[in-house]
């Protein structure tokens, strides 16, 4: 059996996202909506449903990315686990 794995990049650039923004901005008539942007009338309802999961994700990637860097330089064991989020 084949395990899935997923790869989650946190791009926290404030030019990644003003370029995000901007874009959404020219092209929905300075009126960027999740509607507008998912090009779906009932975006809302999708993106309430969803939230839950892509935080959960958003949290496990960033515990995750924590811990890879301070493993580095931590003094003990690095089988440890080093990082619990319970948020």
């Amino acid at each position: 059996m084949v395990a899935n794995t997923t790869t989650v990049v946190l791009d926290t650039s404030s030019s990644e996202r003003a370029a995000q923004r901007d874009y959404w901005t020219l092209h929905t008539e300075n009126q960027p909506t999740v509607e507008a942007m998912m090009l779906d009338s009932q975006a809302a309802i999708i993106d309430q449903l969803e939230r839950p999961e892509v935080r959960t994700v958003a949290r496990l990637a960033f515990a995750d990315h924590l811990a890879s860097m301070t493993a580095s330089w931590l003094p003990w064991d690095q089988s440890m686990h080093l990082v619990s989020l319970s948020m």
